[in-house]
Order: structure tokens, then C-alpha cells, then sequence
């Protein structure tokens, strides 16, 4: 199952299905809300723009 591998160390995962590759990863700015600190909600932002632009590079 590829939703697993979005829980692994790696917030990335990139699956060949036989017809497609997809890309799949966390939302960082969810994750970022499960934990207490001023400056996680915008991180979770910055990161969720960062993977974002890494997927539309690589897509």
C-alpha cells in the first residue's frame, strides 16, 4: 500500500503503478498542527510549499 510509505522517515514517496508513477507525500502543514510551537504553523507552510515545487519539478 503507497499511503504507507508516506509515514516512513521520508515524507516522499514516488510509486510505478504499471500505468502511472505518482507522487505522494505528507501535508507538513497538518502534521505540523499535531504538535505544540509558535513557529510550526508557518514551517508547515514553508514545508508544504517546498514539497509542493519538488513534486511539480519532478512531475
Amino acid at each position: 500500500d503507497p499511503r504507507v510509505a508516506t509515514m516512513m522517515p521520508c515524507p516522499v514517496a514516488v510509486v510505478d503503478d504499471g500505468t502511472a508513477v505518482r507522487v505522494y507525500t505528507i501535508d507538513a502543514r497538518q502534521m505540523a498542527a499535531l504538535f505544540e510551537g509558535p513557529d510550526l504553523p508557518e514551517l508547515g507552510v514553508r514545508m508544504h510549499e517546498e514539497l509542493q515545487r519538488l513534486i511539480q519539478t519532478v512531475a
